[in-house]
């Protein structure tokens, strides 16, 4: 039994078949957990057809087409990749699926339900890279892949290792050779205590974290950065740019960086 749904608001810039389909389409969306805001002003300026959030924090933006003529007359949908994890459009049986991008999904729907023809594929990443240019400190967003750029994280793990804890003052010298094996090194010693701070991959950090929890150890407290990431050689032109420099000599265009082979990013 599907939920009782308030009337759309109406809209003058719509044809009823677009409301039909606008308002099947609404009824997919909250049978799939959804919350759903038609005409939803964005951002750039641009106002999508239906928004749609569920629990989990996905987002999804729903661009209706009721012809082919209204598909082929306005293109303002691929700015909508900034603001969604998926983007669909929805039509009606009449018009042909064919038209439609390969990259977004697809729904058909009349004003009394709706199907997914074709799933939309995650665009979280353009909605995250959006999200960082609102920063006030943010000059550039670039994107850096593993084959690429330097890829680290920073952590400082506090491990208890006072006389009252099973190995007793035994632990800490065990904890030393730990740090040893992970290349860590310790930043502070306190008579309960001891503090390691290591820089490497986030596969490298979770393995000591787990090696020390099997070992026995009581972990205190953990505190990690996250990753950062900085691209390998020389500067690329997109990055003199965001340093204000007007020369580009010695500058690497940004699609003819060198892969380097990563066999050392764990280390």
């Amino acid at each position: 039994m599907l939920p009782a749904l308030a009337p759309l608001p109406p809209d003058r810039r719509q044809s009823q078949t677009a409301l039909a389909v606008a308002r099947g389409t609404t009824r997919l969306l909250h049978q799939f957990g959804f919350s759903a805001v038609s005409e939803l002003p964005l951002p750039s300026g641009r106002r999508a057809d239906l928004v749609a959030l569920d629990n989990a924090g996905a987002i999804w933006i729903v661009e209706i087409k009721s012809s082919v003529a209204d598909f082929r007359a306005d293109q303002k949908w691929m700015d909508y990749r900034a603001h969604c994890d998926r983007l669909f459009f929805a039509t009606t049986l009449e018009v042909p699926c064919e038209i439609f991008p390969k990259d977004t999904g697809l729904i058909v729907a009349d004003a009394f339900g709706a199907r997914i023809v074709c799933e939309a594929p995650e665009n979280a990443a353009h909605r995250i890279k959006a999200s960082l240019y609102k920063l006030e400190i943010t000059v550039d967003v670039d994107e850096v892949g593993r084959s690429e750029g330097v890829i680290r994280e920073l952590c400082l793990i506090k491990v208890a290792a006072g006389p009252k804890e099973p190995n007793g003052l035994h632990s800490r010298s065990q904890i030393f050779e730990l740090a040893t094996v992970f290349r860590a090194r310790v930043v502070d010693l306190a008579p309960e205590s001891i503090m390691l701070e290591m820089t490497g991959a986030a596969s490298k950090i979770e393995g000591l974290i787990q090696v020390l929890r099997e070992s026995g150890y009581t972990i205190l407290e953990v505190s990690r950065t996250g990753r950062m990431a900085m691209r390998r050689g020389k500067h690329t032109s997109r990055v003199l740019k965001a340093l204000g420099t007007s020369g580009t000599a010695g500058a690497v265009p940004d699609k003819a960086i060198d892969i380097l082979p990563s066999d050392f990013d764990d280390n």
